[in-house]
């Protein structure tokens, strides 16, 4: 059937809503009539199509087979767009539900700061924030902060133990007093990720997302709001919080 599927999709997909004779899918899928004839006898053989009266229509099974197939095209999509990204992550590293969905930034090499305007703004809207930092930036500390004061965000931070003995002391300070202002808590882990995992919470949403980073900066961002991405986001994120060590909690 899969055979039948990738050359018949397009006959399918005219019949999904608009059972038709023959010369009416000619016409609105702008092929020969020798194609639809060989095409619908195909689909017809597999299950896929019955004639009723002189209509042609979809059966349950032709709806679920074309649902599965749009389904896994739009799978690999998202796969191939989100491709310069995955390639900075290690293996079994993400989920396909995470990706389903998902909007996918991919830094452009000569502004990749850019690529993190659109997960700023859902920064500074978001009530709650817990995420992973395997590495910290100025940005990170300026995003924080602007949610701090626009919508009393508070957070939760899971640091690398190298990036956090890295901080000088004023750096630590900083961040210390951010976390203070947000009635925060920081703990501490080994984190071995490419990627920093977050999540948001506002009044009526969540999402979740990855900021991928690379030799030169940032590779871009994926975030999700659907239910199963910000599931998945919020078990990898417990993982790396529970072999972490409390340092600051100011809740």
């Amino acid at each position: 059937m899969e055979r039948v599927l990738r050359r018949r999709r397009d006959l399918l997909e005219a019949l999904r809503d608009n059972p038709s004779p023959k010369p009416e899918i000619v016409d609105r899928t702008a092929v020969s009539r020798s194609t639809v004839d060989r095409g619908i006898t195909e689909l017809v053989d597999r299950g896929c199509v019955r004639k009723v009266d002189s209509q042609f229509r979809l059966t349950e099974t032709g709806r679920l087979a074309l649902e599965a197939r749009l389904e896994y095209e739009r799978a690999i999509d998202q796969i191939q767009t989100a491709g310069p990204l995955l390639a900075e992550i290690d293996l079994e590293s993400l989920s396909l539900e995470f990706l389903r969905g998902a909007t996918v930034n991919v830094a452009d090499p000569r502004r990749p700061w850019k690529v993190l305007d659109q997960s700023s703004a859902l920064v500074d809207e978001a009530t709650t924030m817990y995420g992973t930092g395997p590495a910290v930036f100025r940005k990170f500390y300026d995003d924080i902060d602007r949610s701090v004061e626009n919508h009393g965000l508070t957070c939760e931070l899971v640091i690398d133990e190298a990036v956090f003995e890295s901080l000088d002391s004023a750096q630590r300070e900083e961040l210390r007093e951010l976390l203070r202002r947000a009635e925060g808590t920081l703990l501490r882990t080994e984190l071995t990720d490419s990627f920093a995992i977050w999540i948001l919470e506002y009044a009526d949403r969540e999402y979740a997302g990855i900021t991928v980073y690379s030799s030169g900066g940032f590779s871009g961002v994926i975030y999700n709001d659907a239910p199963n991405a910000v599931s998945w986001a919020r078990t990898q994120y417990r993982k790396r919080k529970a072999s972490a060590e409390l340092l600051w909690d100011f809740r």
